[in-house]
């Protein structure tokens, strides 16, 4: 816990077991009228975010309070801690941008104590009573495992940005004891955070959710010991993407030491699963051809307008989705003035496309997937052919962007071009977004349907970024509205 000084003698010496006798009948109180409604109250504080009924996060906050002040685990002795509930408002975080500055006015103004909780939320709760009491809530504490890849990197990019994030751990075993900046200078004096190689079980301990960016078969080892030791977990692995474990041991050739954890992990583009993610202890970040893929398909599979067994997809990517590492093929002088197909049959990508393509439909989805390499560091552009089932009757092009336009309209990071105007990677480059348009091809009947995206960003992190917003009940856009710029 943080005090921040007052500016004199505002704070009362009144009996503090008055002050616990009194929340403890406001939270029976709560309690009572709650169960009469069905709902149960926890007193875990790890579960606070997952309540969206406003009364139960107040009566599950003044329970959590109750616990820290029997514990004493955040109240130094002689400290008093000022609560009553003779008004009591939540008011949602981007009501104030900067809650420490809003807690300074607070002091400056009423002389009154800020107290700075250390726990995971998702609302600032101001207790106002003759006392002035102001309670805020800290930052949410994030550590990424393997910071220094690729991913990684785009993570700590994206993190940086939000408001409402601290880092707790960065962790690389390749580059231990050193500055994340001296790995990717760019970061000079921005991140200049030390490099640990942390035991799991702290990081999980210590933070409110860590991020995985580690290869398959090394995450599902570790995520496991991240949610026994508490922390919520967003992974960038292909081990927890699927439902099915056949299919992902099949396409990855390993055997799942924790085939359970599927079953809870949430697939986490939130455009399809927003409100699963609010609740989720385990997200799985998709690939990112599915990404890029599965969002130019979603508003024809779920109308049932294209013939599912006819999906062909030609997908290009920049040499960053290979990863950071020494590899011959990806040397610059093998690359330059280059372009190329890879993994033509059996990539991996194809059956978590699949899968999900499947859920969409809501019917068996088989389809032809190409992935090609191209001489650039950074984007991913697709083109998907498929043709009208027998329900698209007089397709156009008017038609396809009309479909477009209206499935994407409140969806922010997705945007359904204008009639003709296709979709490029230098428009989406750095960002979160992702562009989508289509044309109907009257000679072969055929739909063809583009979308573009950045790799790292709406493909890998930054759109790990919003799935953390929609699980910690920030608004989607916090953080994100980043561009690369010209």
């Amino acid at each position: 816990m943080t005090l921040l000084p007052k500016k004199s003698g505002a704070i009362c010496n009144a009996n503090p077991f008055f002050w616990l006798y009194s929340t403890t009948v406001f939270v029976i109180l709560c309690a009572t009228s709650l169960k009469m409604h069905g709902i149960h109250l926890f007193f875990d504080e790890r579960d606070l975010y997952a309540f969206s009924h406003k009364a139960l996060k107040c009566a599950c906050f003044v329970a959590f309070c109750i616990l820290e002040y029997q514990t004493a685990r955040q109240f130094p002795e002689g400290r008093l801690f000022l609560l009553t509930f003779a008004y009591l408002y939540i008011i949602l975080h981007k009501v104030h941008k900067n809650p420490s500055e809003q807690a300074q006015k607070y002091v400056n103004i009423c002389n009154v104590p800020v107290i700075v909780f250390d726990f995971t939320g998702i609302y600032i709760i101001n207790c106002y009573n003759i006392f002035e009491g102001v309670i805020i809530m800290s930052k949410v504490k994030v550590s990424i495992i393997g910071a220094t890849g690729y991913v990684g990197a785009e993570l700590v990019r994206g993190f940086l940005g939000h408001p409402e994030v601290e880092f707790q751990y960065l962790t690389s075993r390749s580059f231990e004891g050193q500055l994340f900046s001296d790995i990717y200078p760019v970061f000079r004096g921005v991140c200049d955070i030390r490099l640990t190689d942390t035991p799991y079980e702290t990081v999980a301990k210590e933070s409110d959710l860590v991020v995985t960016a580690l290869p398959h078969g090394v995450s599902s080892k570790t995520v496991p010991v991240l949610l026994e030791n508490g922390a919520r977990v967003i992974d960038h692995s292909g081990d927890f993407r699927y439902k099915d474990v056949n299919t992902y041991e099949n396409s990855y050739k390993l055997v799942h030491p924790d085939p359970e954890l599927l079953k809870e992990a949430v697939y986490g583009i939130p455009e399809f699963y927003r409100e699963d993610l609010k609740n989720a202890r385990l997200v799985a970040n998709p690939g990112c051809y599915p990404t890029c893929s599965l969002i130019a398909l979603a508003p024809f599979l779920k109308a049932g307008l294209i013939d599912t067994g006819s999906i062909i997809i030609d997908a290009v990517s920049g040499v960053s989705g290979a990863g950071r590492k020494e590899s011959l093929p990806y040397s610059f002088c093998e690359m330059q003035e280059n372009f190329k197909p890879y993994g033509v049959v059996g990539h991996r990508h194809t059956t978590e496309i699949e899968e999900q393509a499947s859920f969409l439909a809501g019917e068996k989805v088989r389809l032809s997937f190409t992935p090609h390499l191209a001489p650039f560091k950074r984007g991913m552009l697709n083109t998907i052919y498929a043709r009208p089932s027998a329900k698209f009757t007089d397709v156009s092009d008017e038609k396809i962007n009309a479909i477009y336009k209206e499935y994407y309209k409140d969806e922010y990071f997705v945007r359904a071009l204008d009639m003709k105007v296709l979709p490029e990677i230098k428009a989406v480059n750095g960002s979160n977004f992702i562009e989508v348009n289509g044309v109907f091809d009257k000679e072969t009947n055929l739909i063809k349907l583009f979308s573009a995206q950045d790799n790292l960003g709406k493909g890998a992190a930054l759109q790990a970024v919003q799935a953390f917003n929609a699980m910690f009940g920030f608004d989607e856009k916090t953080g994100l509205n980043i561009v690369r710029g010209v």
